[in-house]
């Protein structure tokens, strides 16, 4: 259900750039800022885990703090924008909240994976 949840915003959001209304670059924005928070959570889920990765002793999350602060930090940009920015942009502009979403998921995930505990 949760993955599901992240799917259908995240869909909703690279959907909506093509809706030519003045109501879709709100609803972009929030769908996008629906998925960093859901993103979030996911990480906090993952640092409260007990879980002992990578074959050792002990319980090791260096890179999902880091990560949860850059996401938290994306979802605040995009809150002020969808407060300051009130209007549609052009198409090209519209595609950088997607992006920039896409780009904080696909770098945790690489963080996560490249990041090793020294045991």
């Amino acid at each position: 259900m949760y993955a599901g949840s992240l799917f259908a915003l995240g869909s909703a959001g690279v959907g909506l750039i093509f809706v030519h209304r003045a109501w879709a670059w709100r609803a972009e924005l929030v769908s996008l800022l629906g998925v960093s928070l859901l993103w979030a959570g996911f990480l906090v889920i993952a640092l409260r885990s007990t879980a002992i990765g990578h074959d050792c002793s002990e319980v090791h999350h260096e890179g999902e703090l880091p990560m949860l602060i850059v996401t938290l930090a994306w979802a605040g940009a995009l809150a002020f924008t969808l407060r300051r920015i009130p209007s549609e942009p052009r198409l090209l502009l519209r595609l950088v909240p997607v992006l920039g979403t896409a780009a904080v998921i696909v770098g945790t995930i690489y963080v996560l994976l490249t990041v090793r505990p020294a045991c």
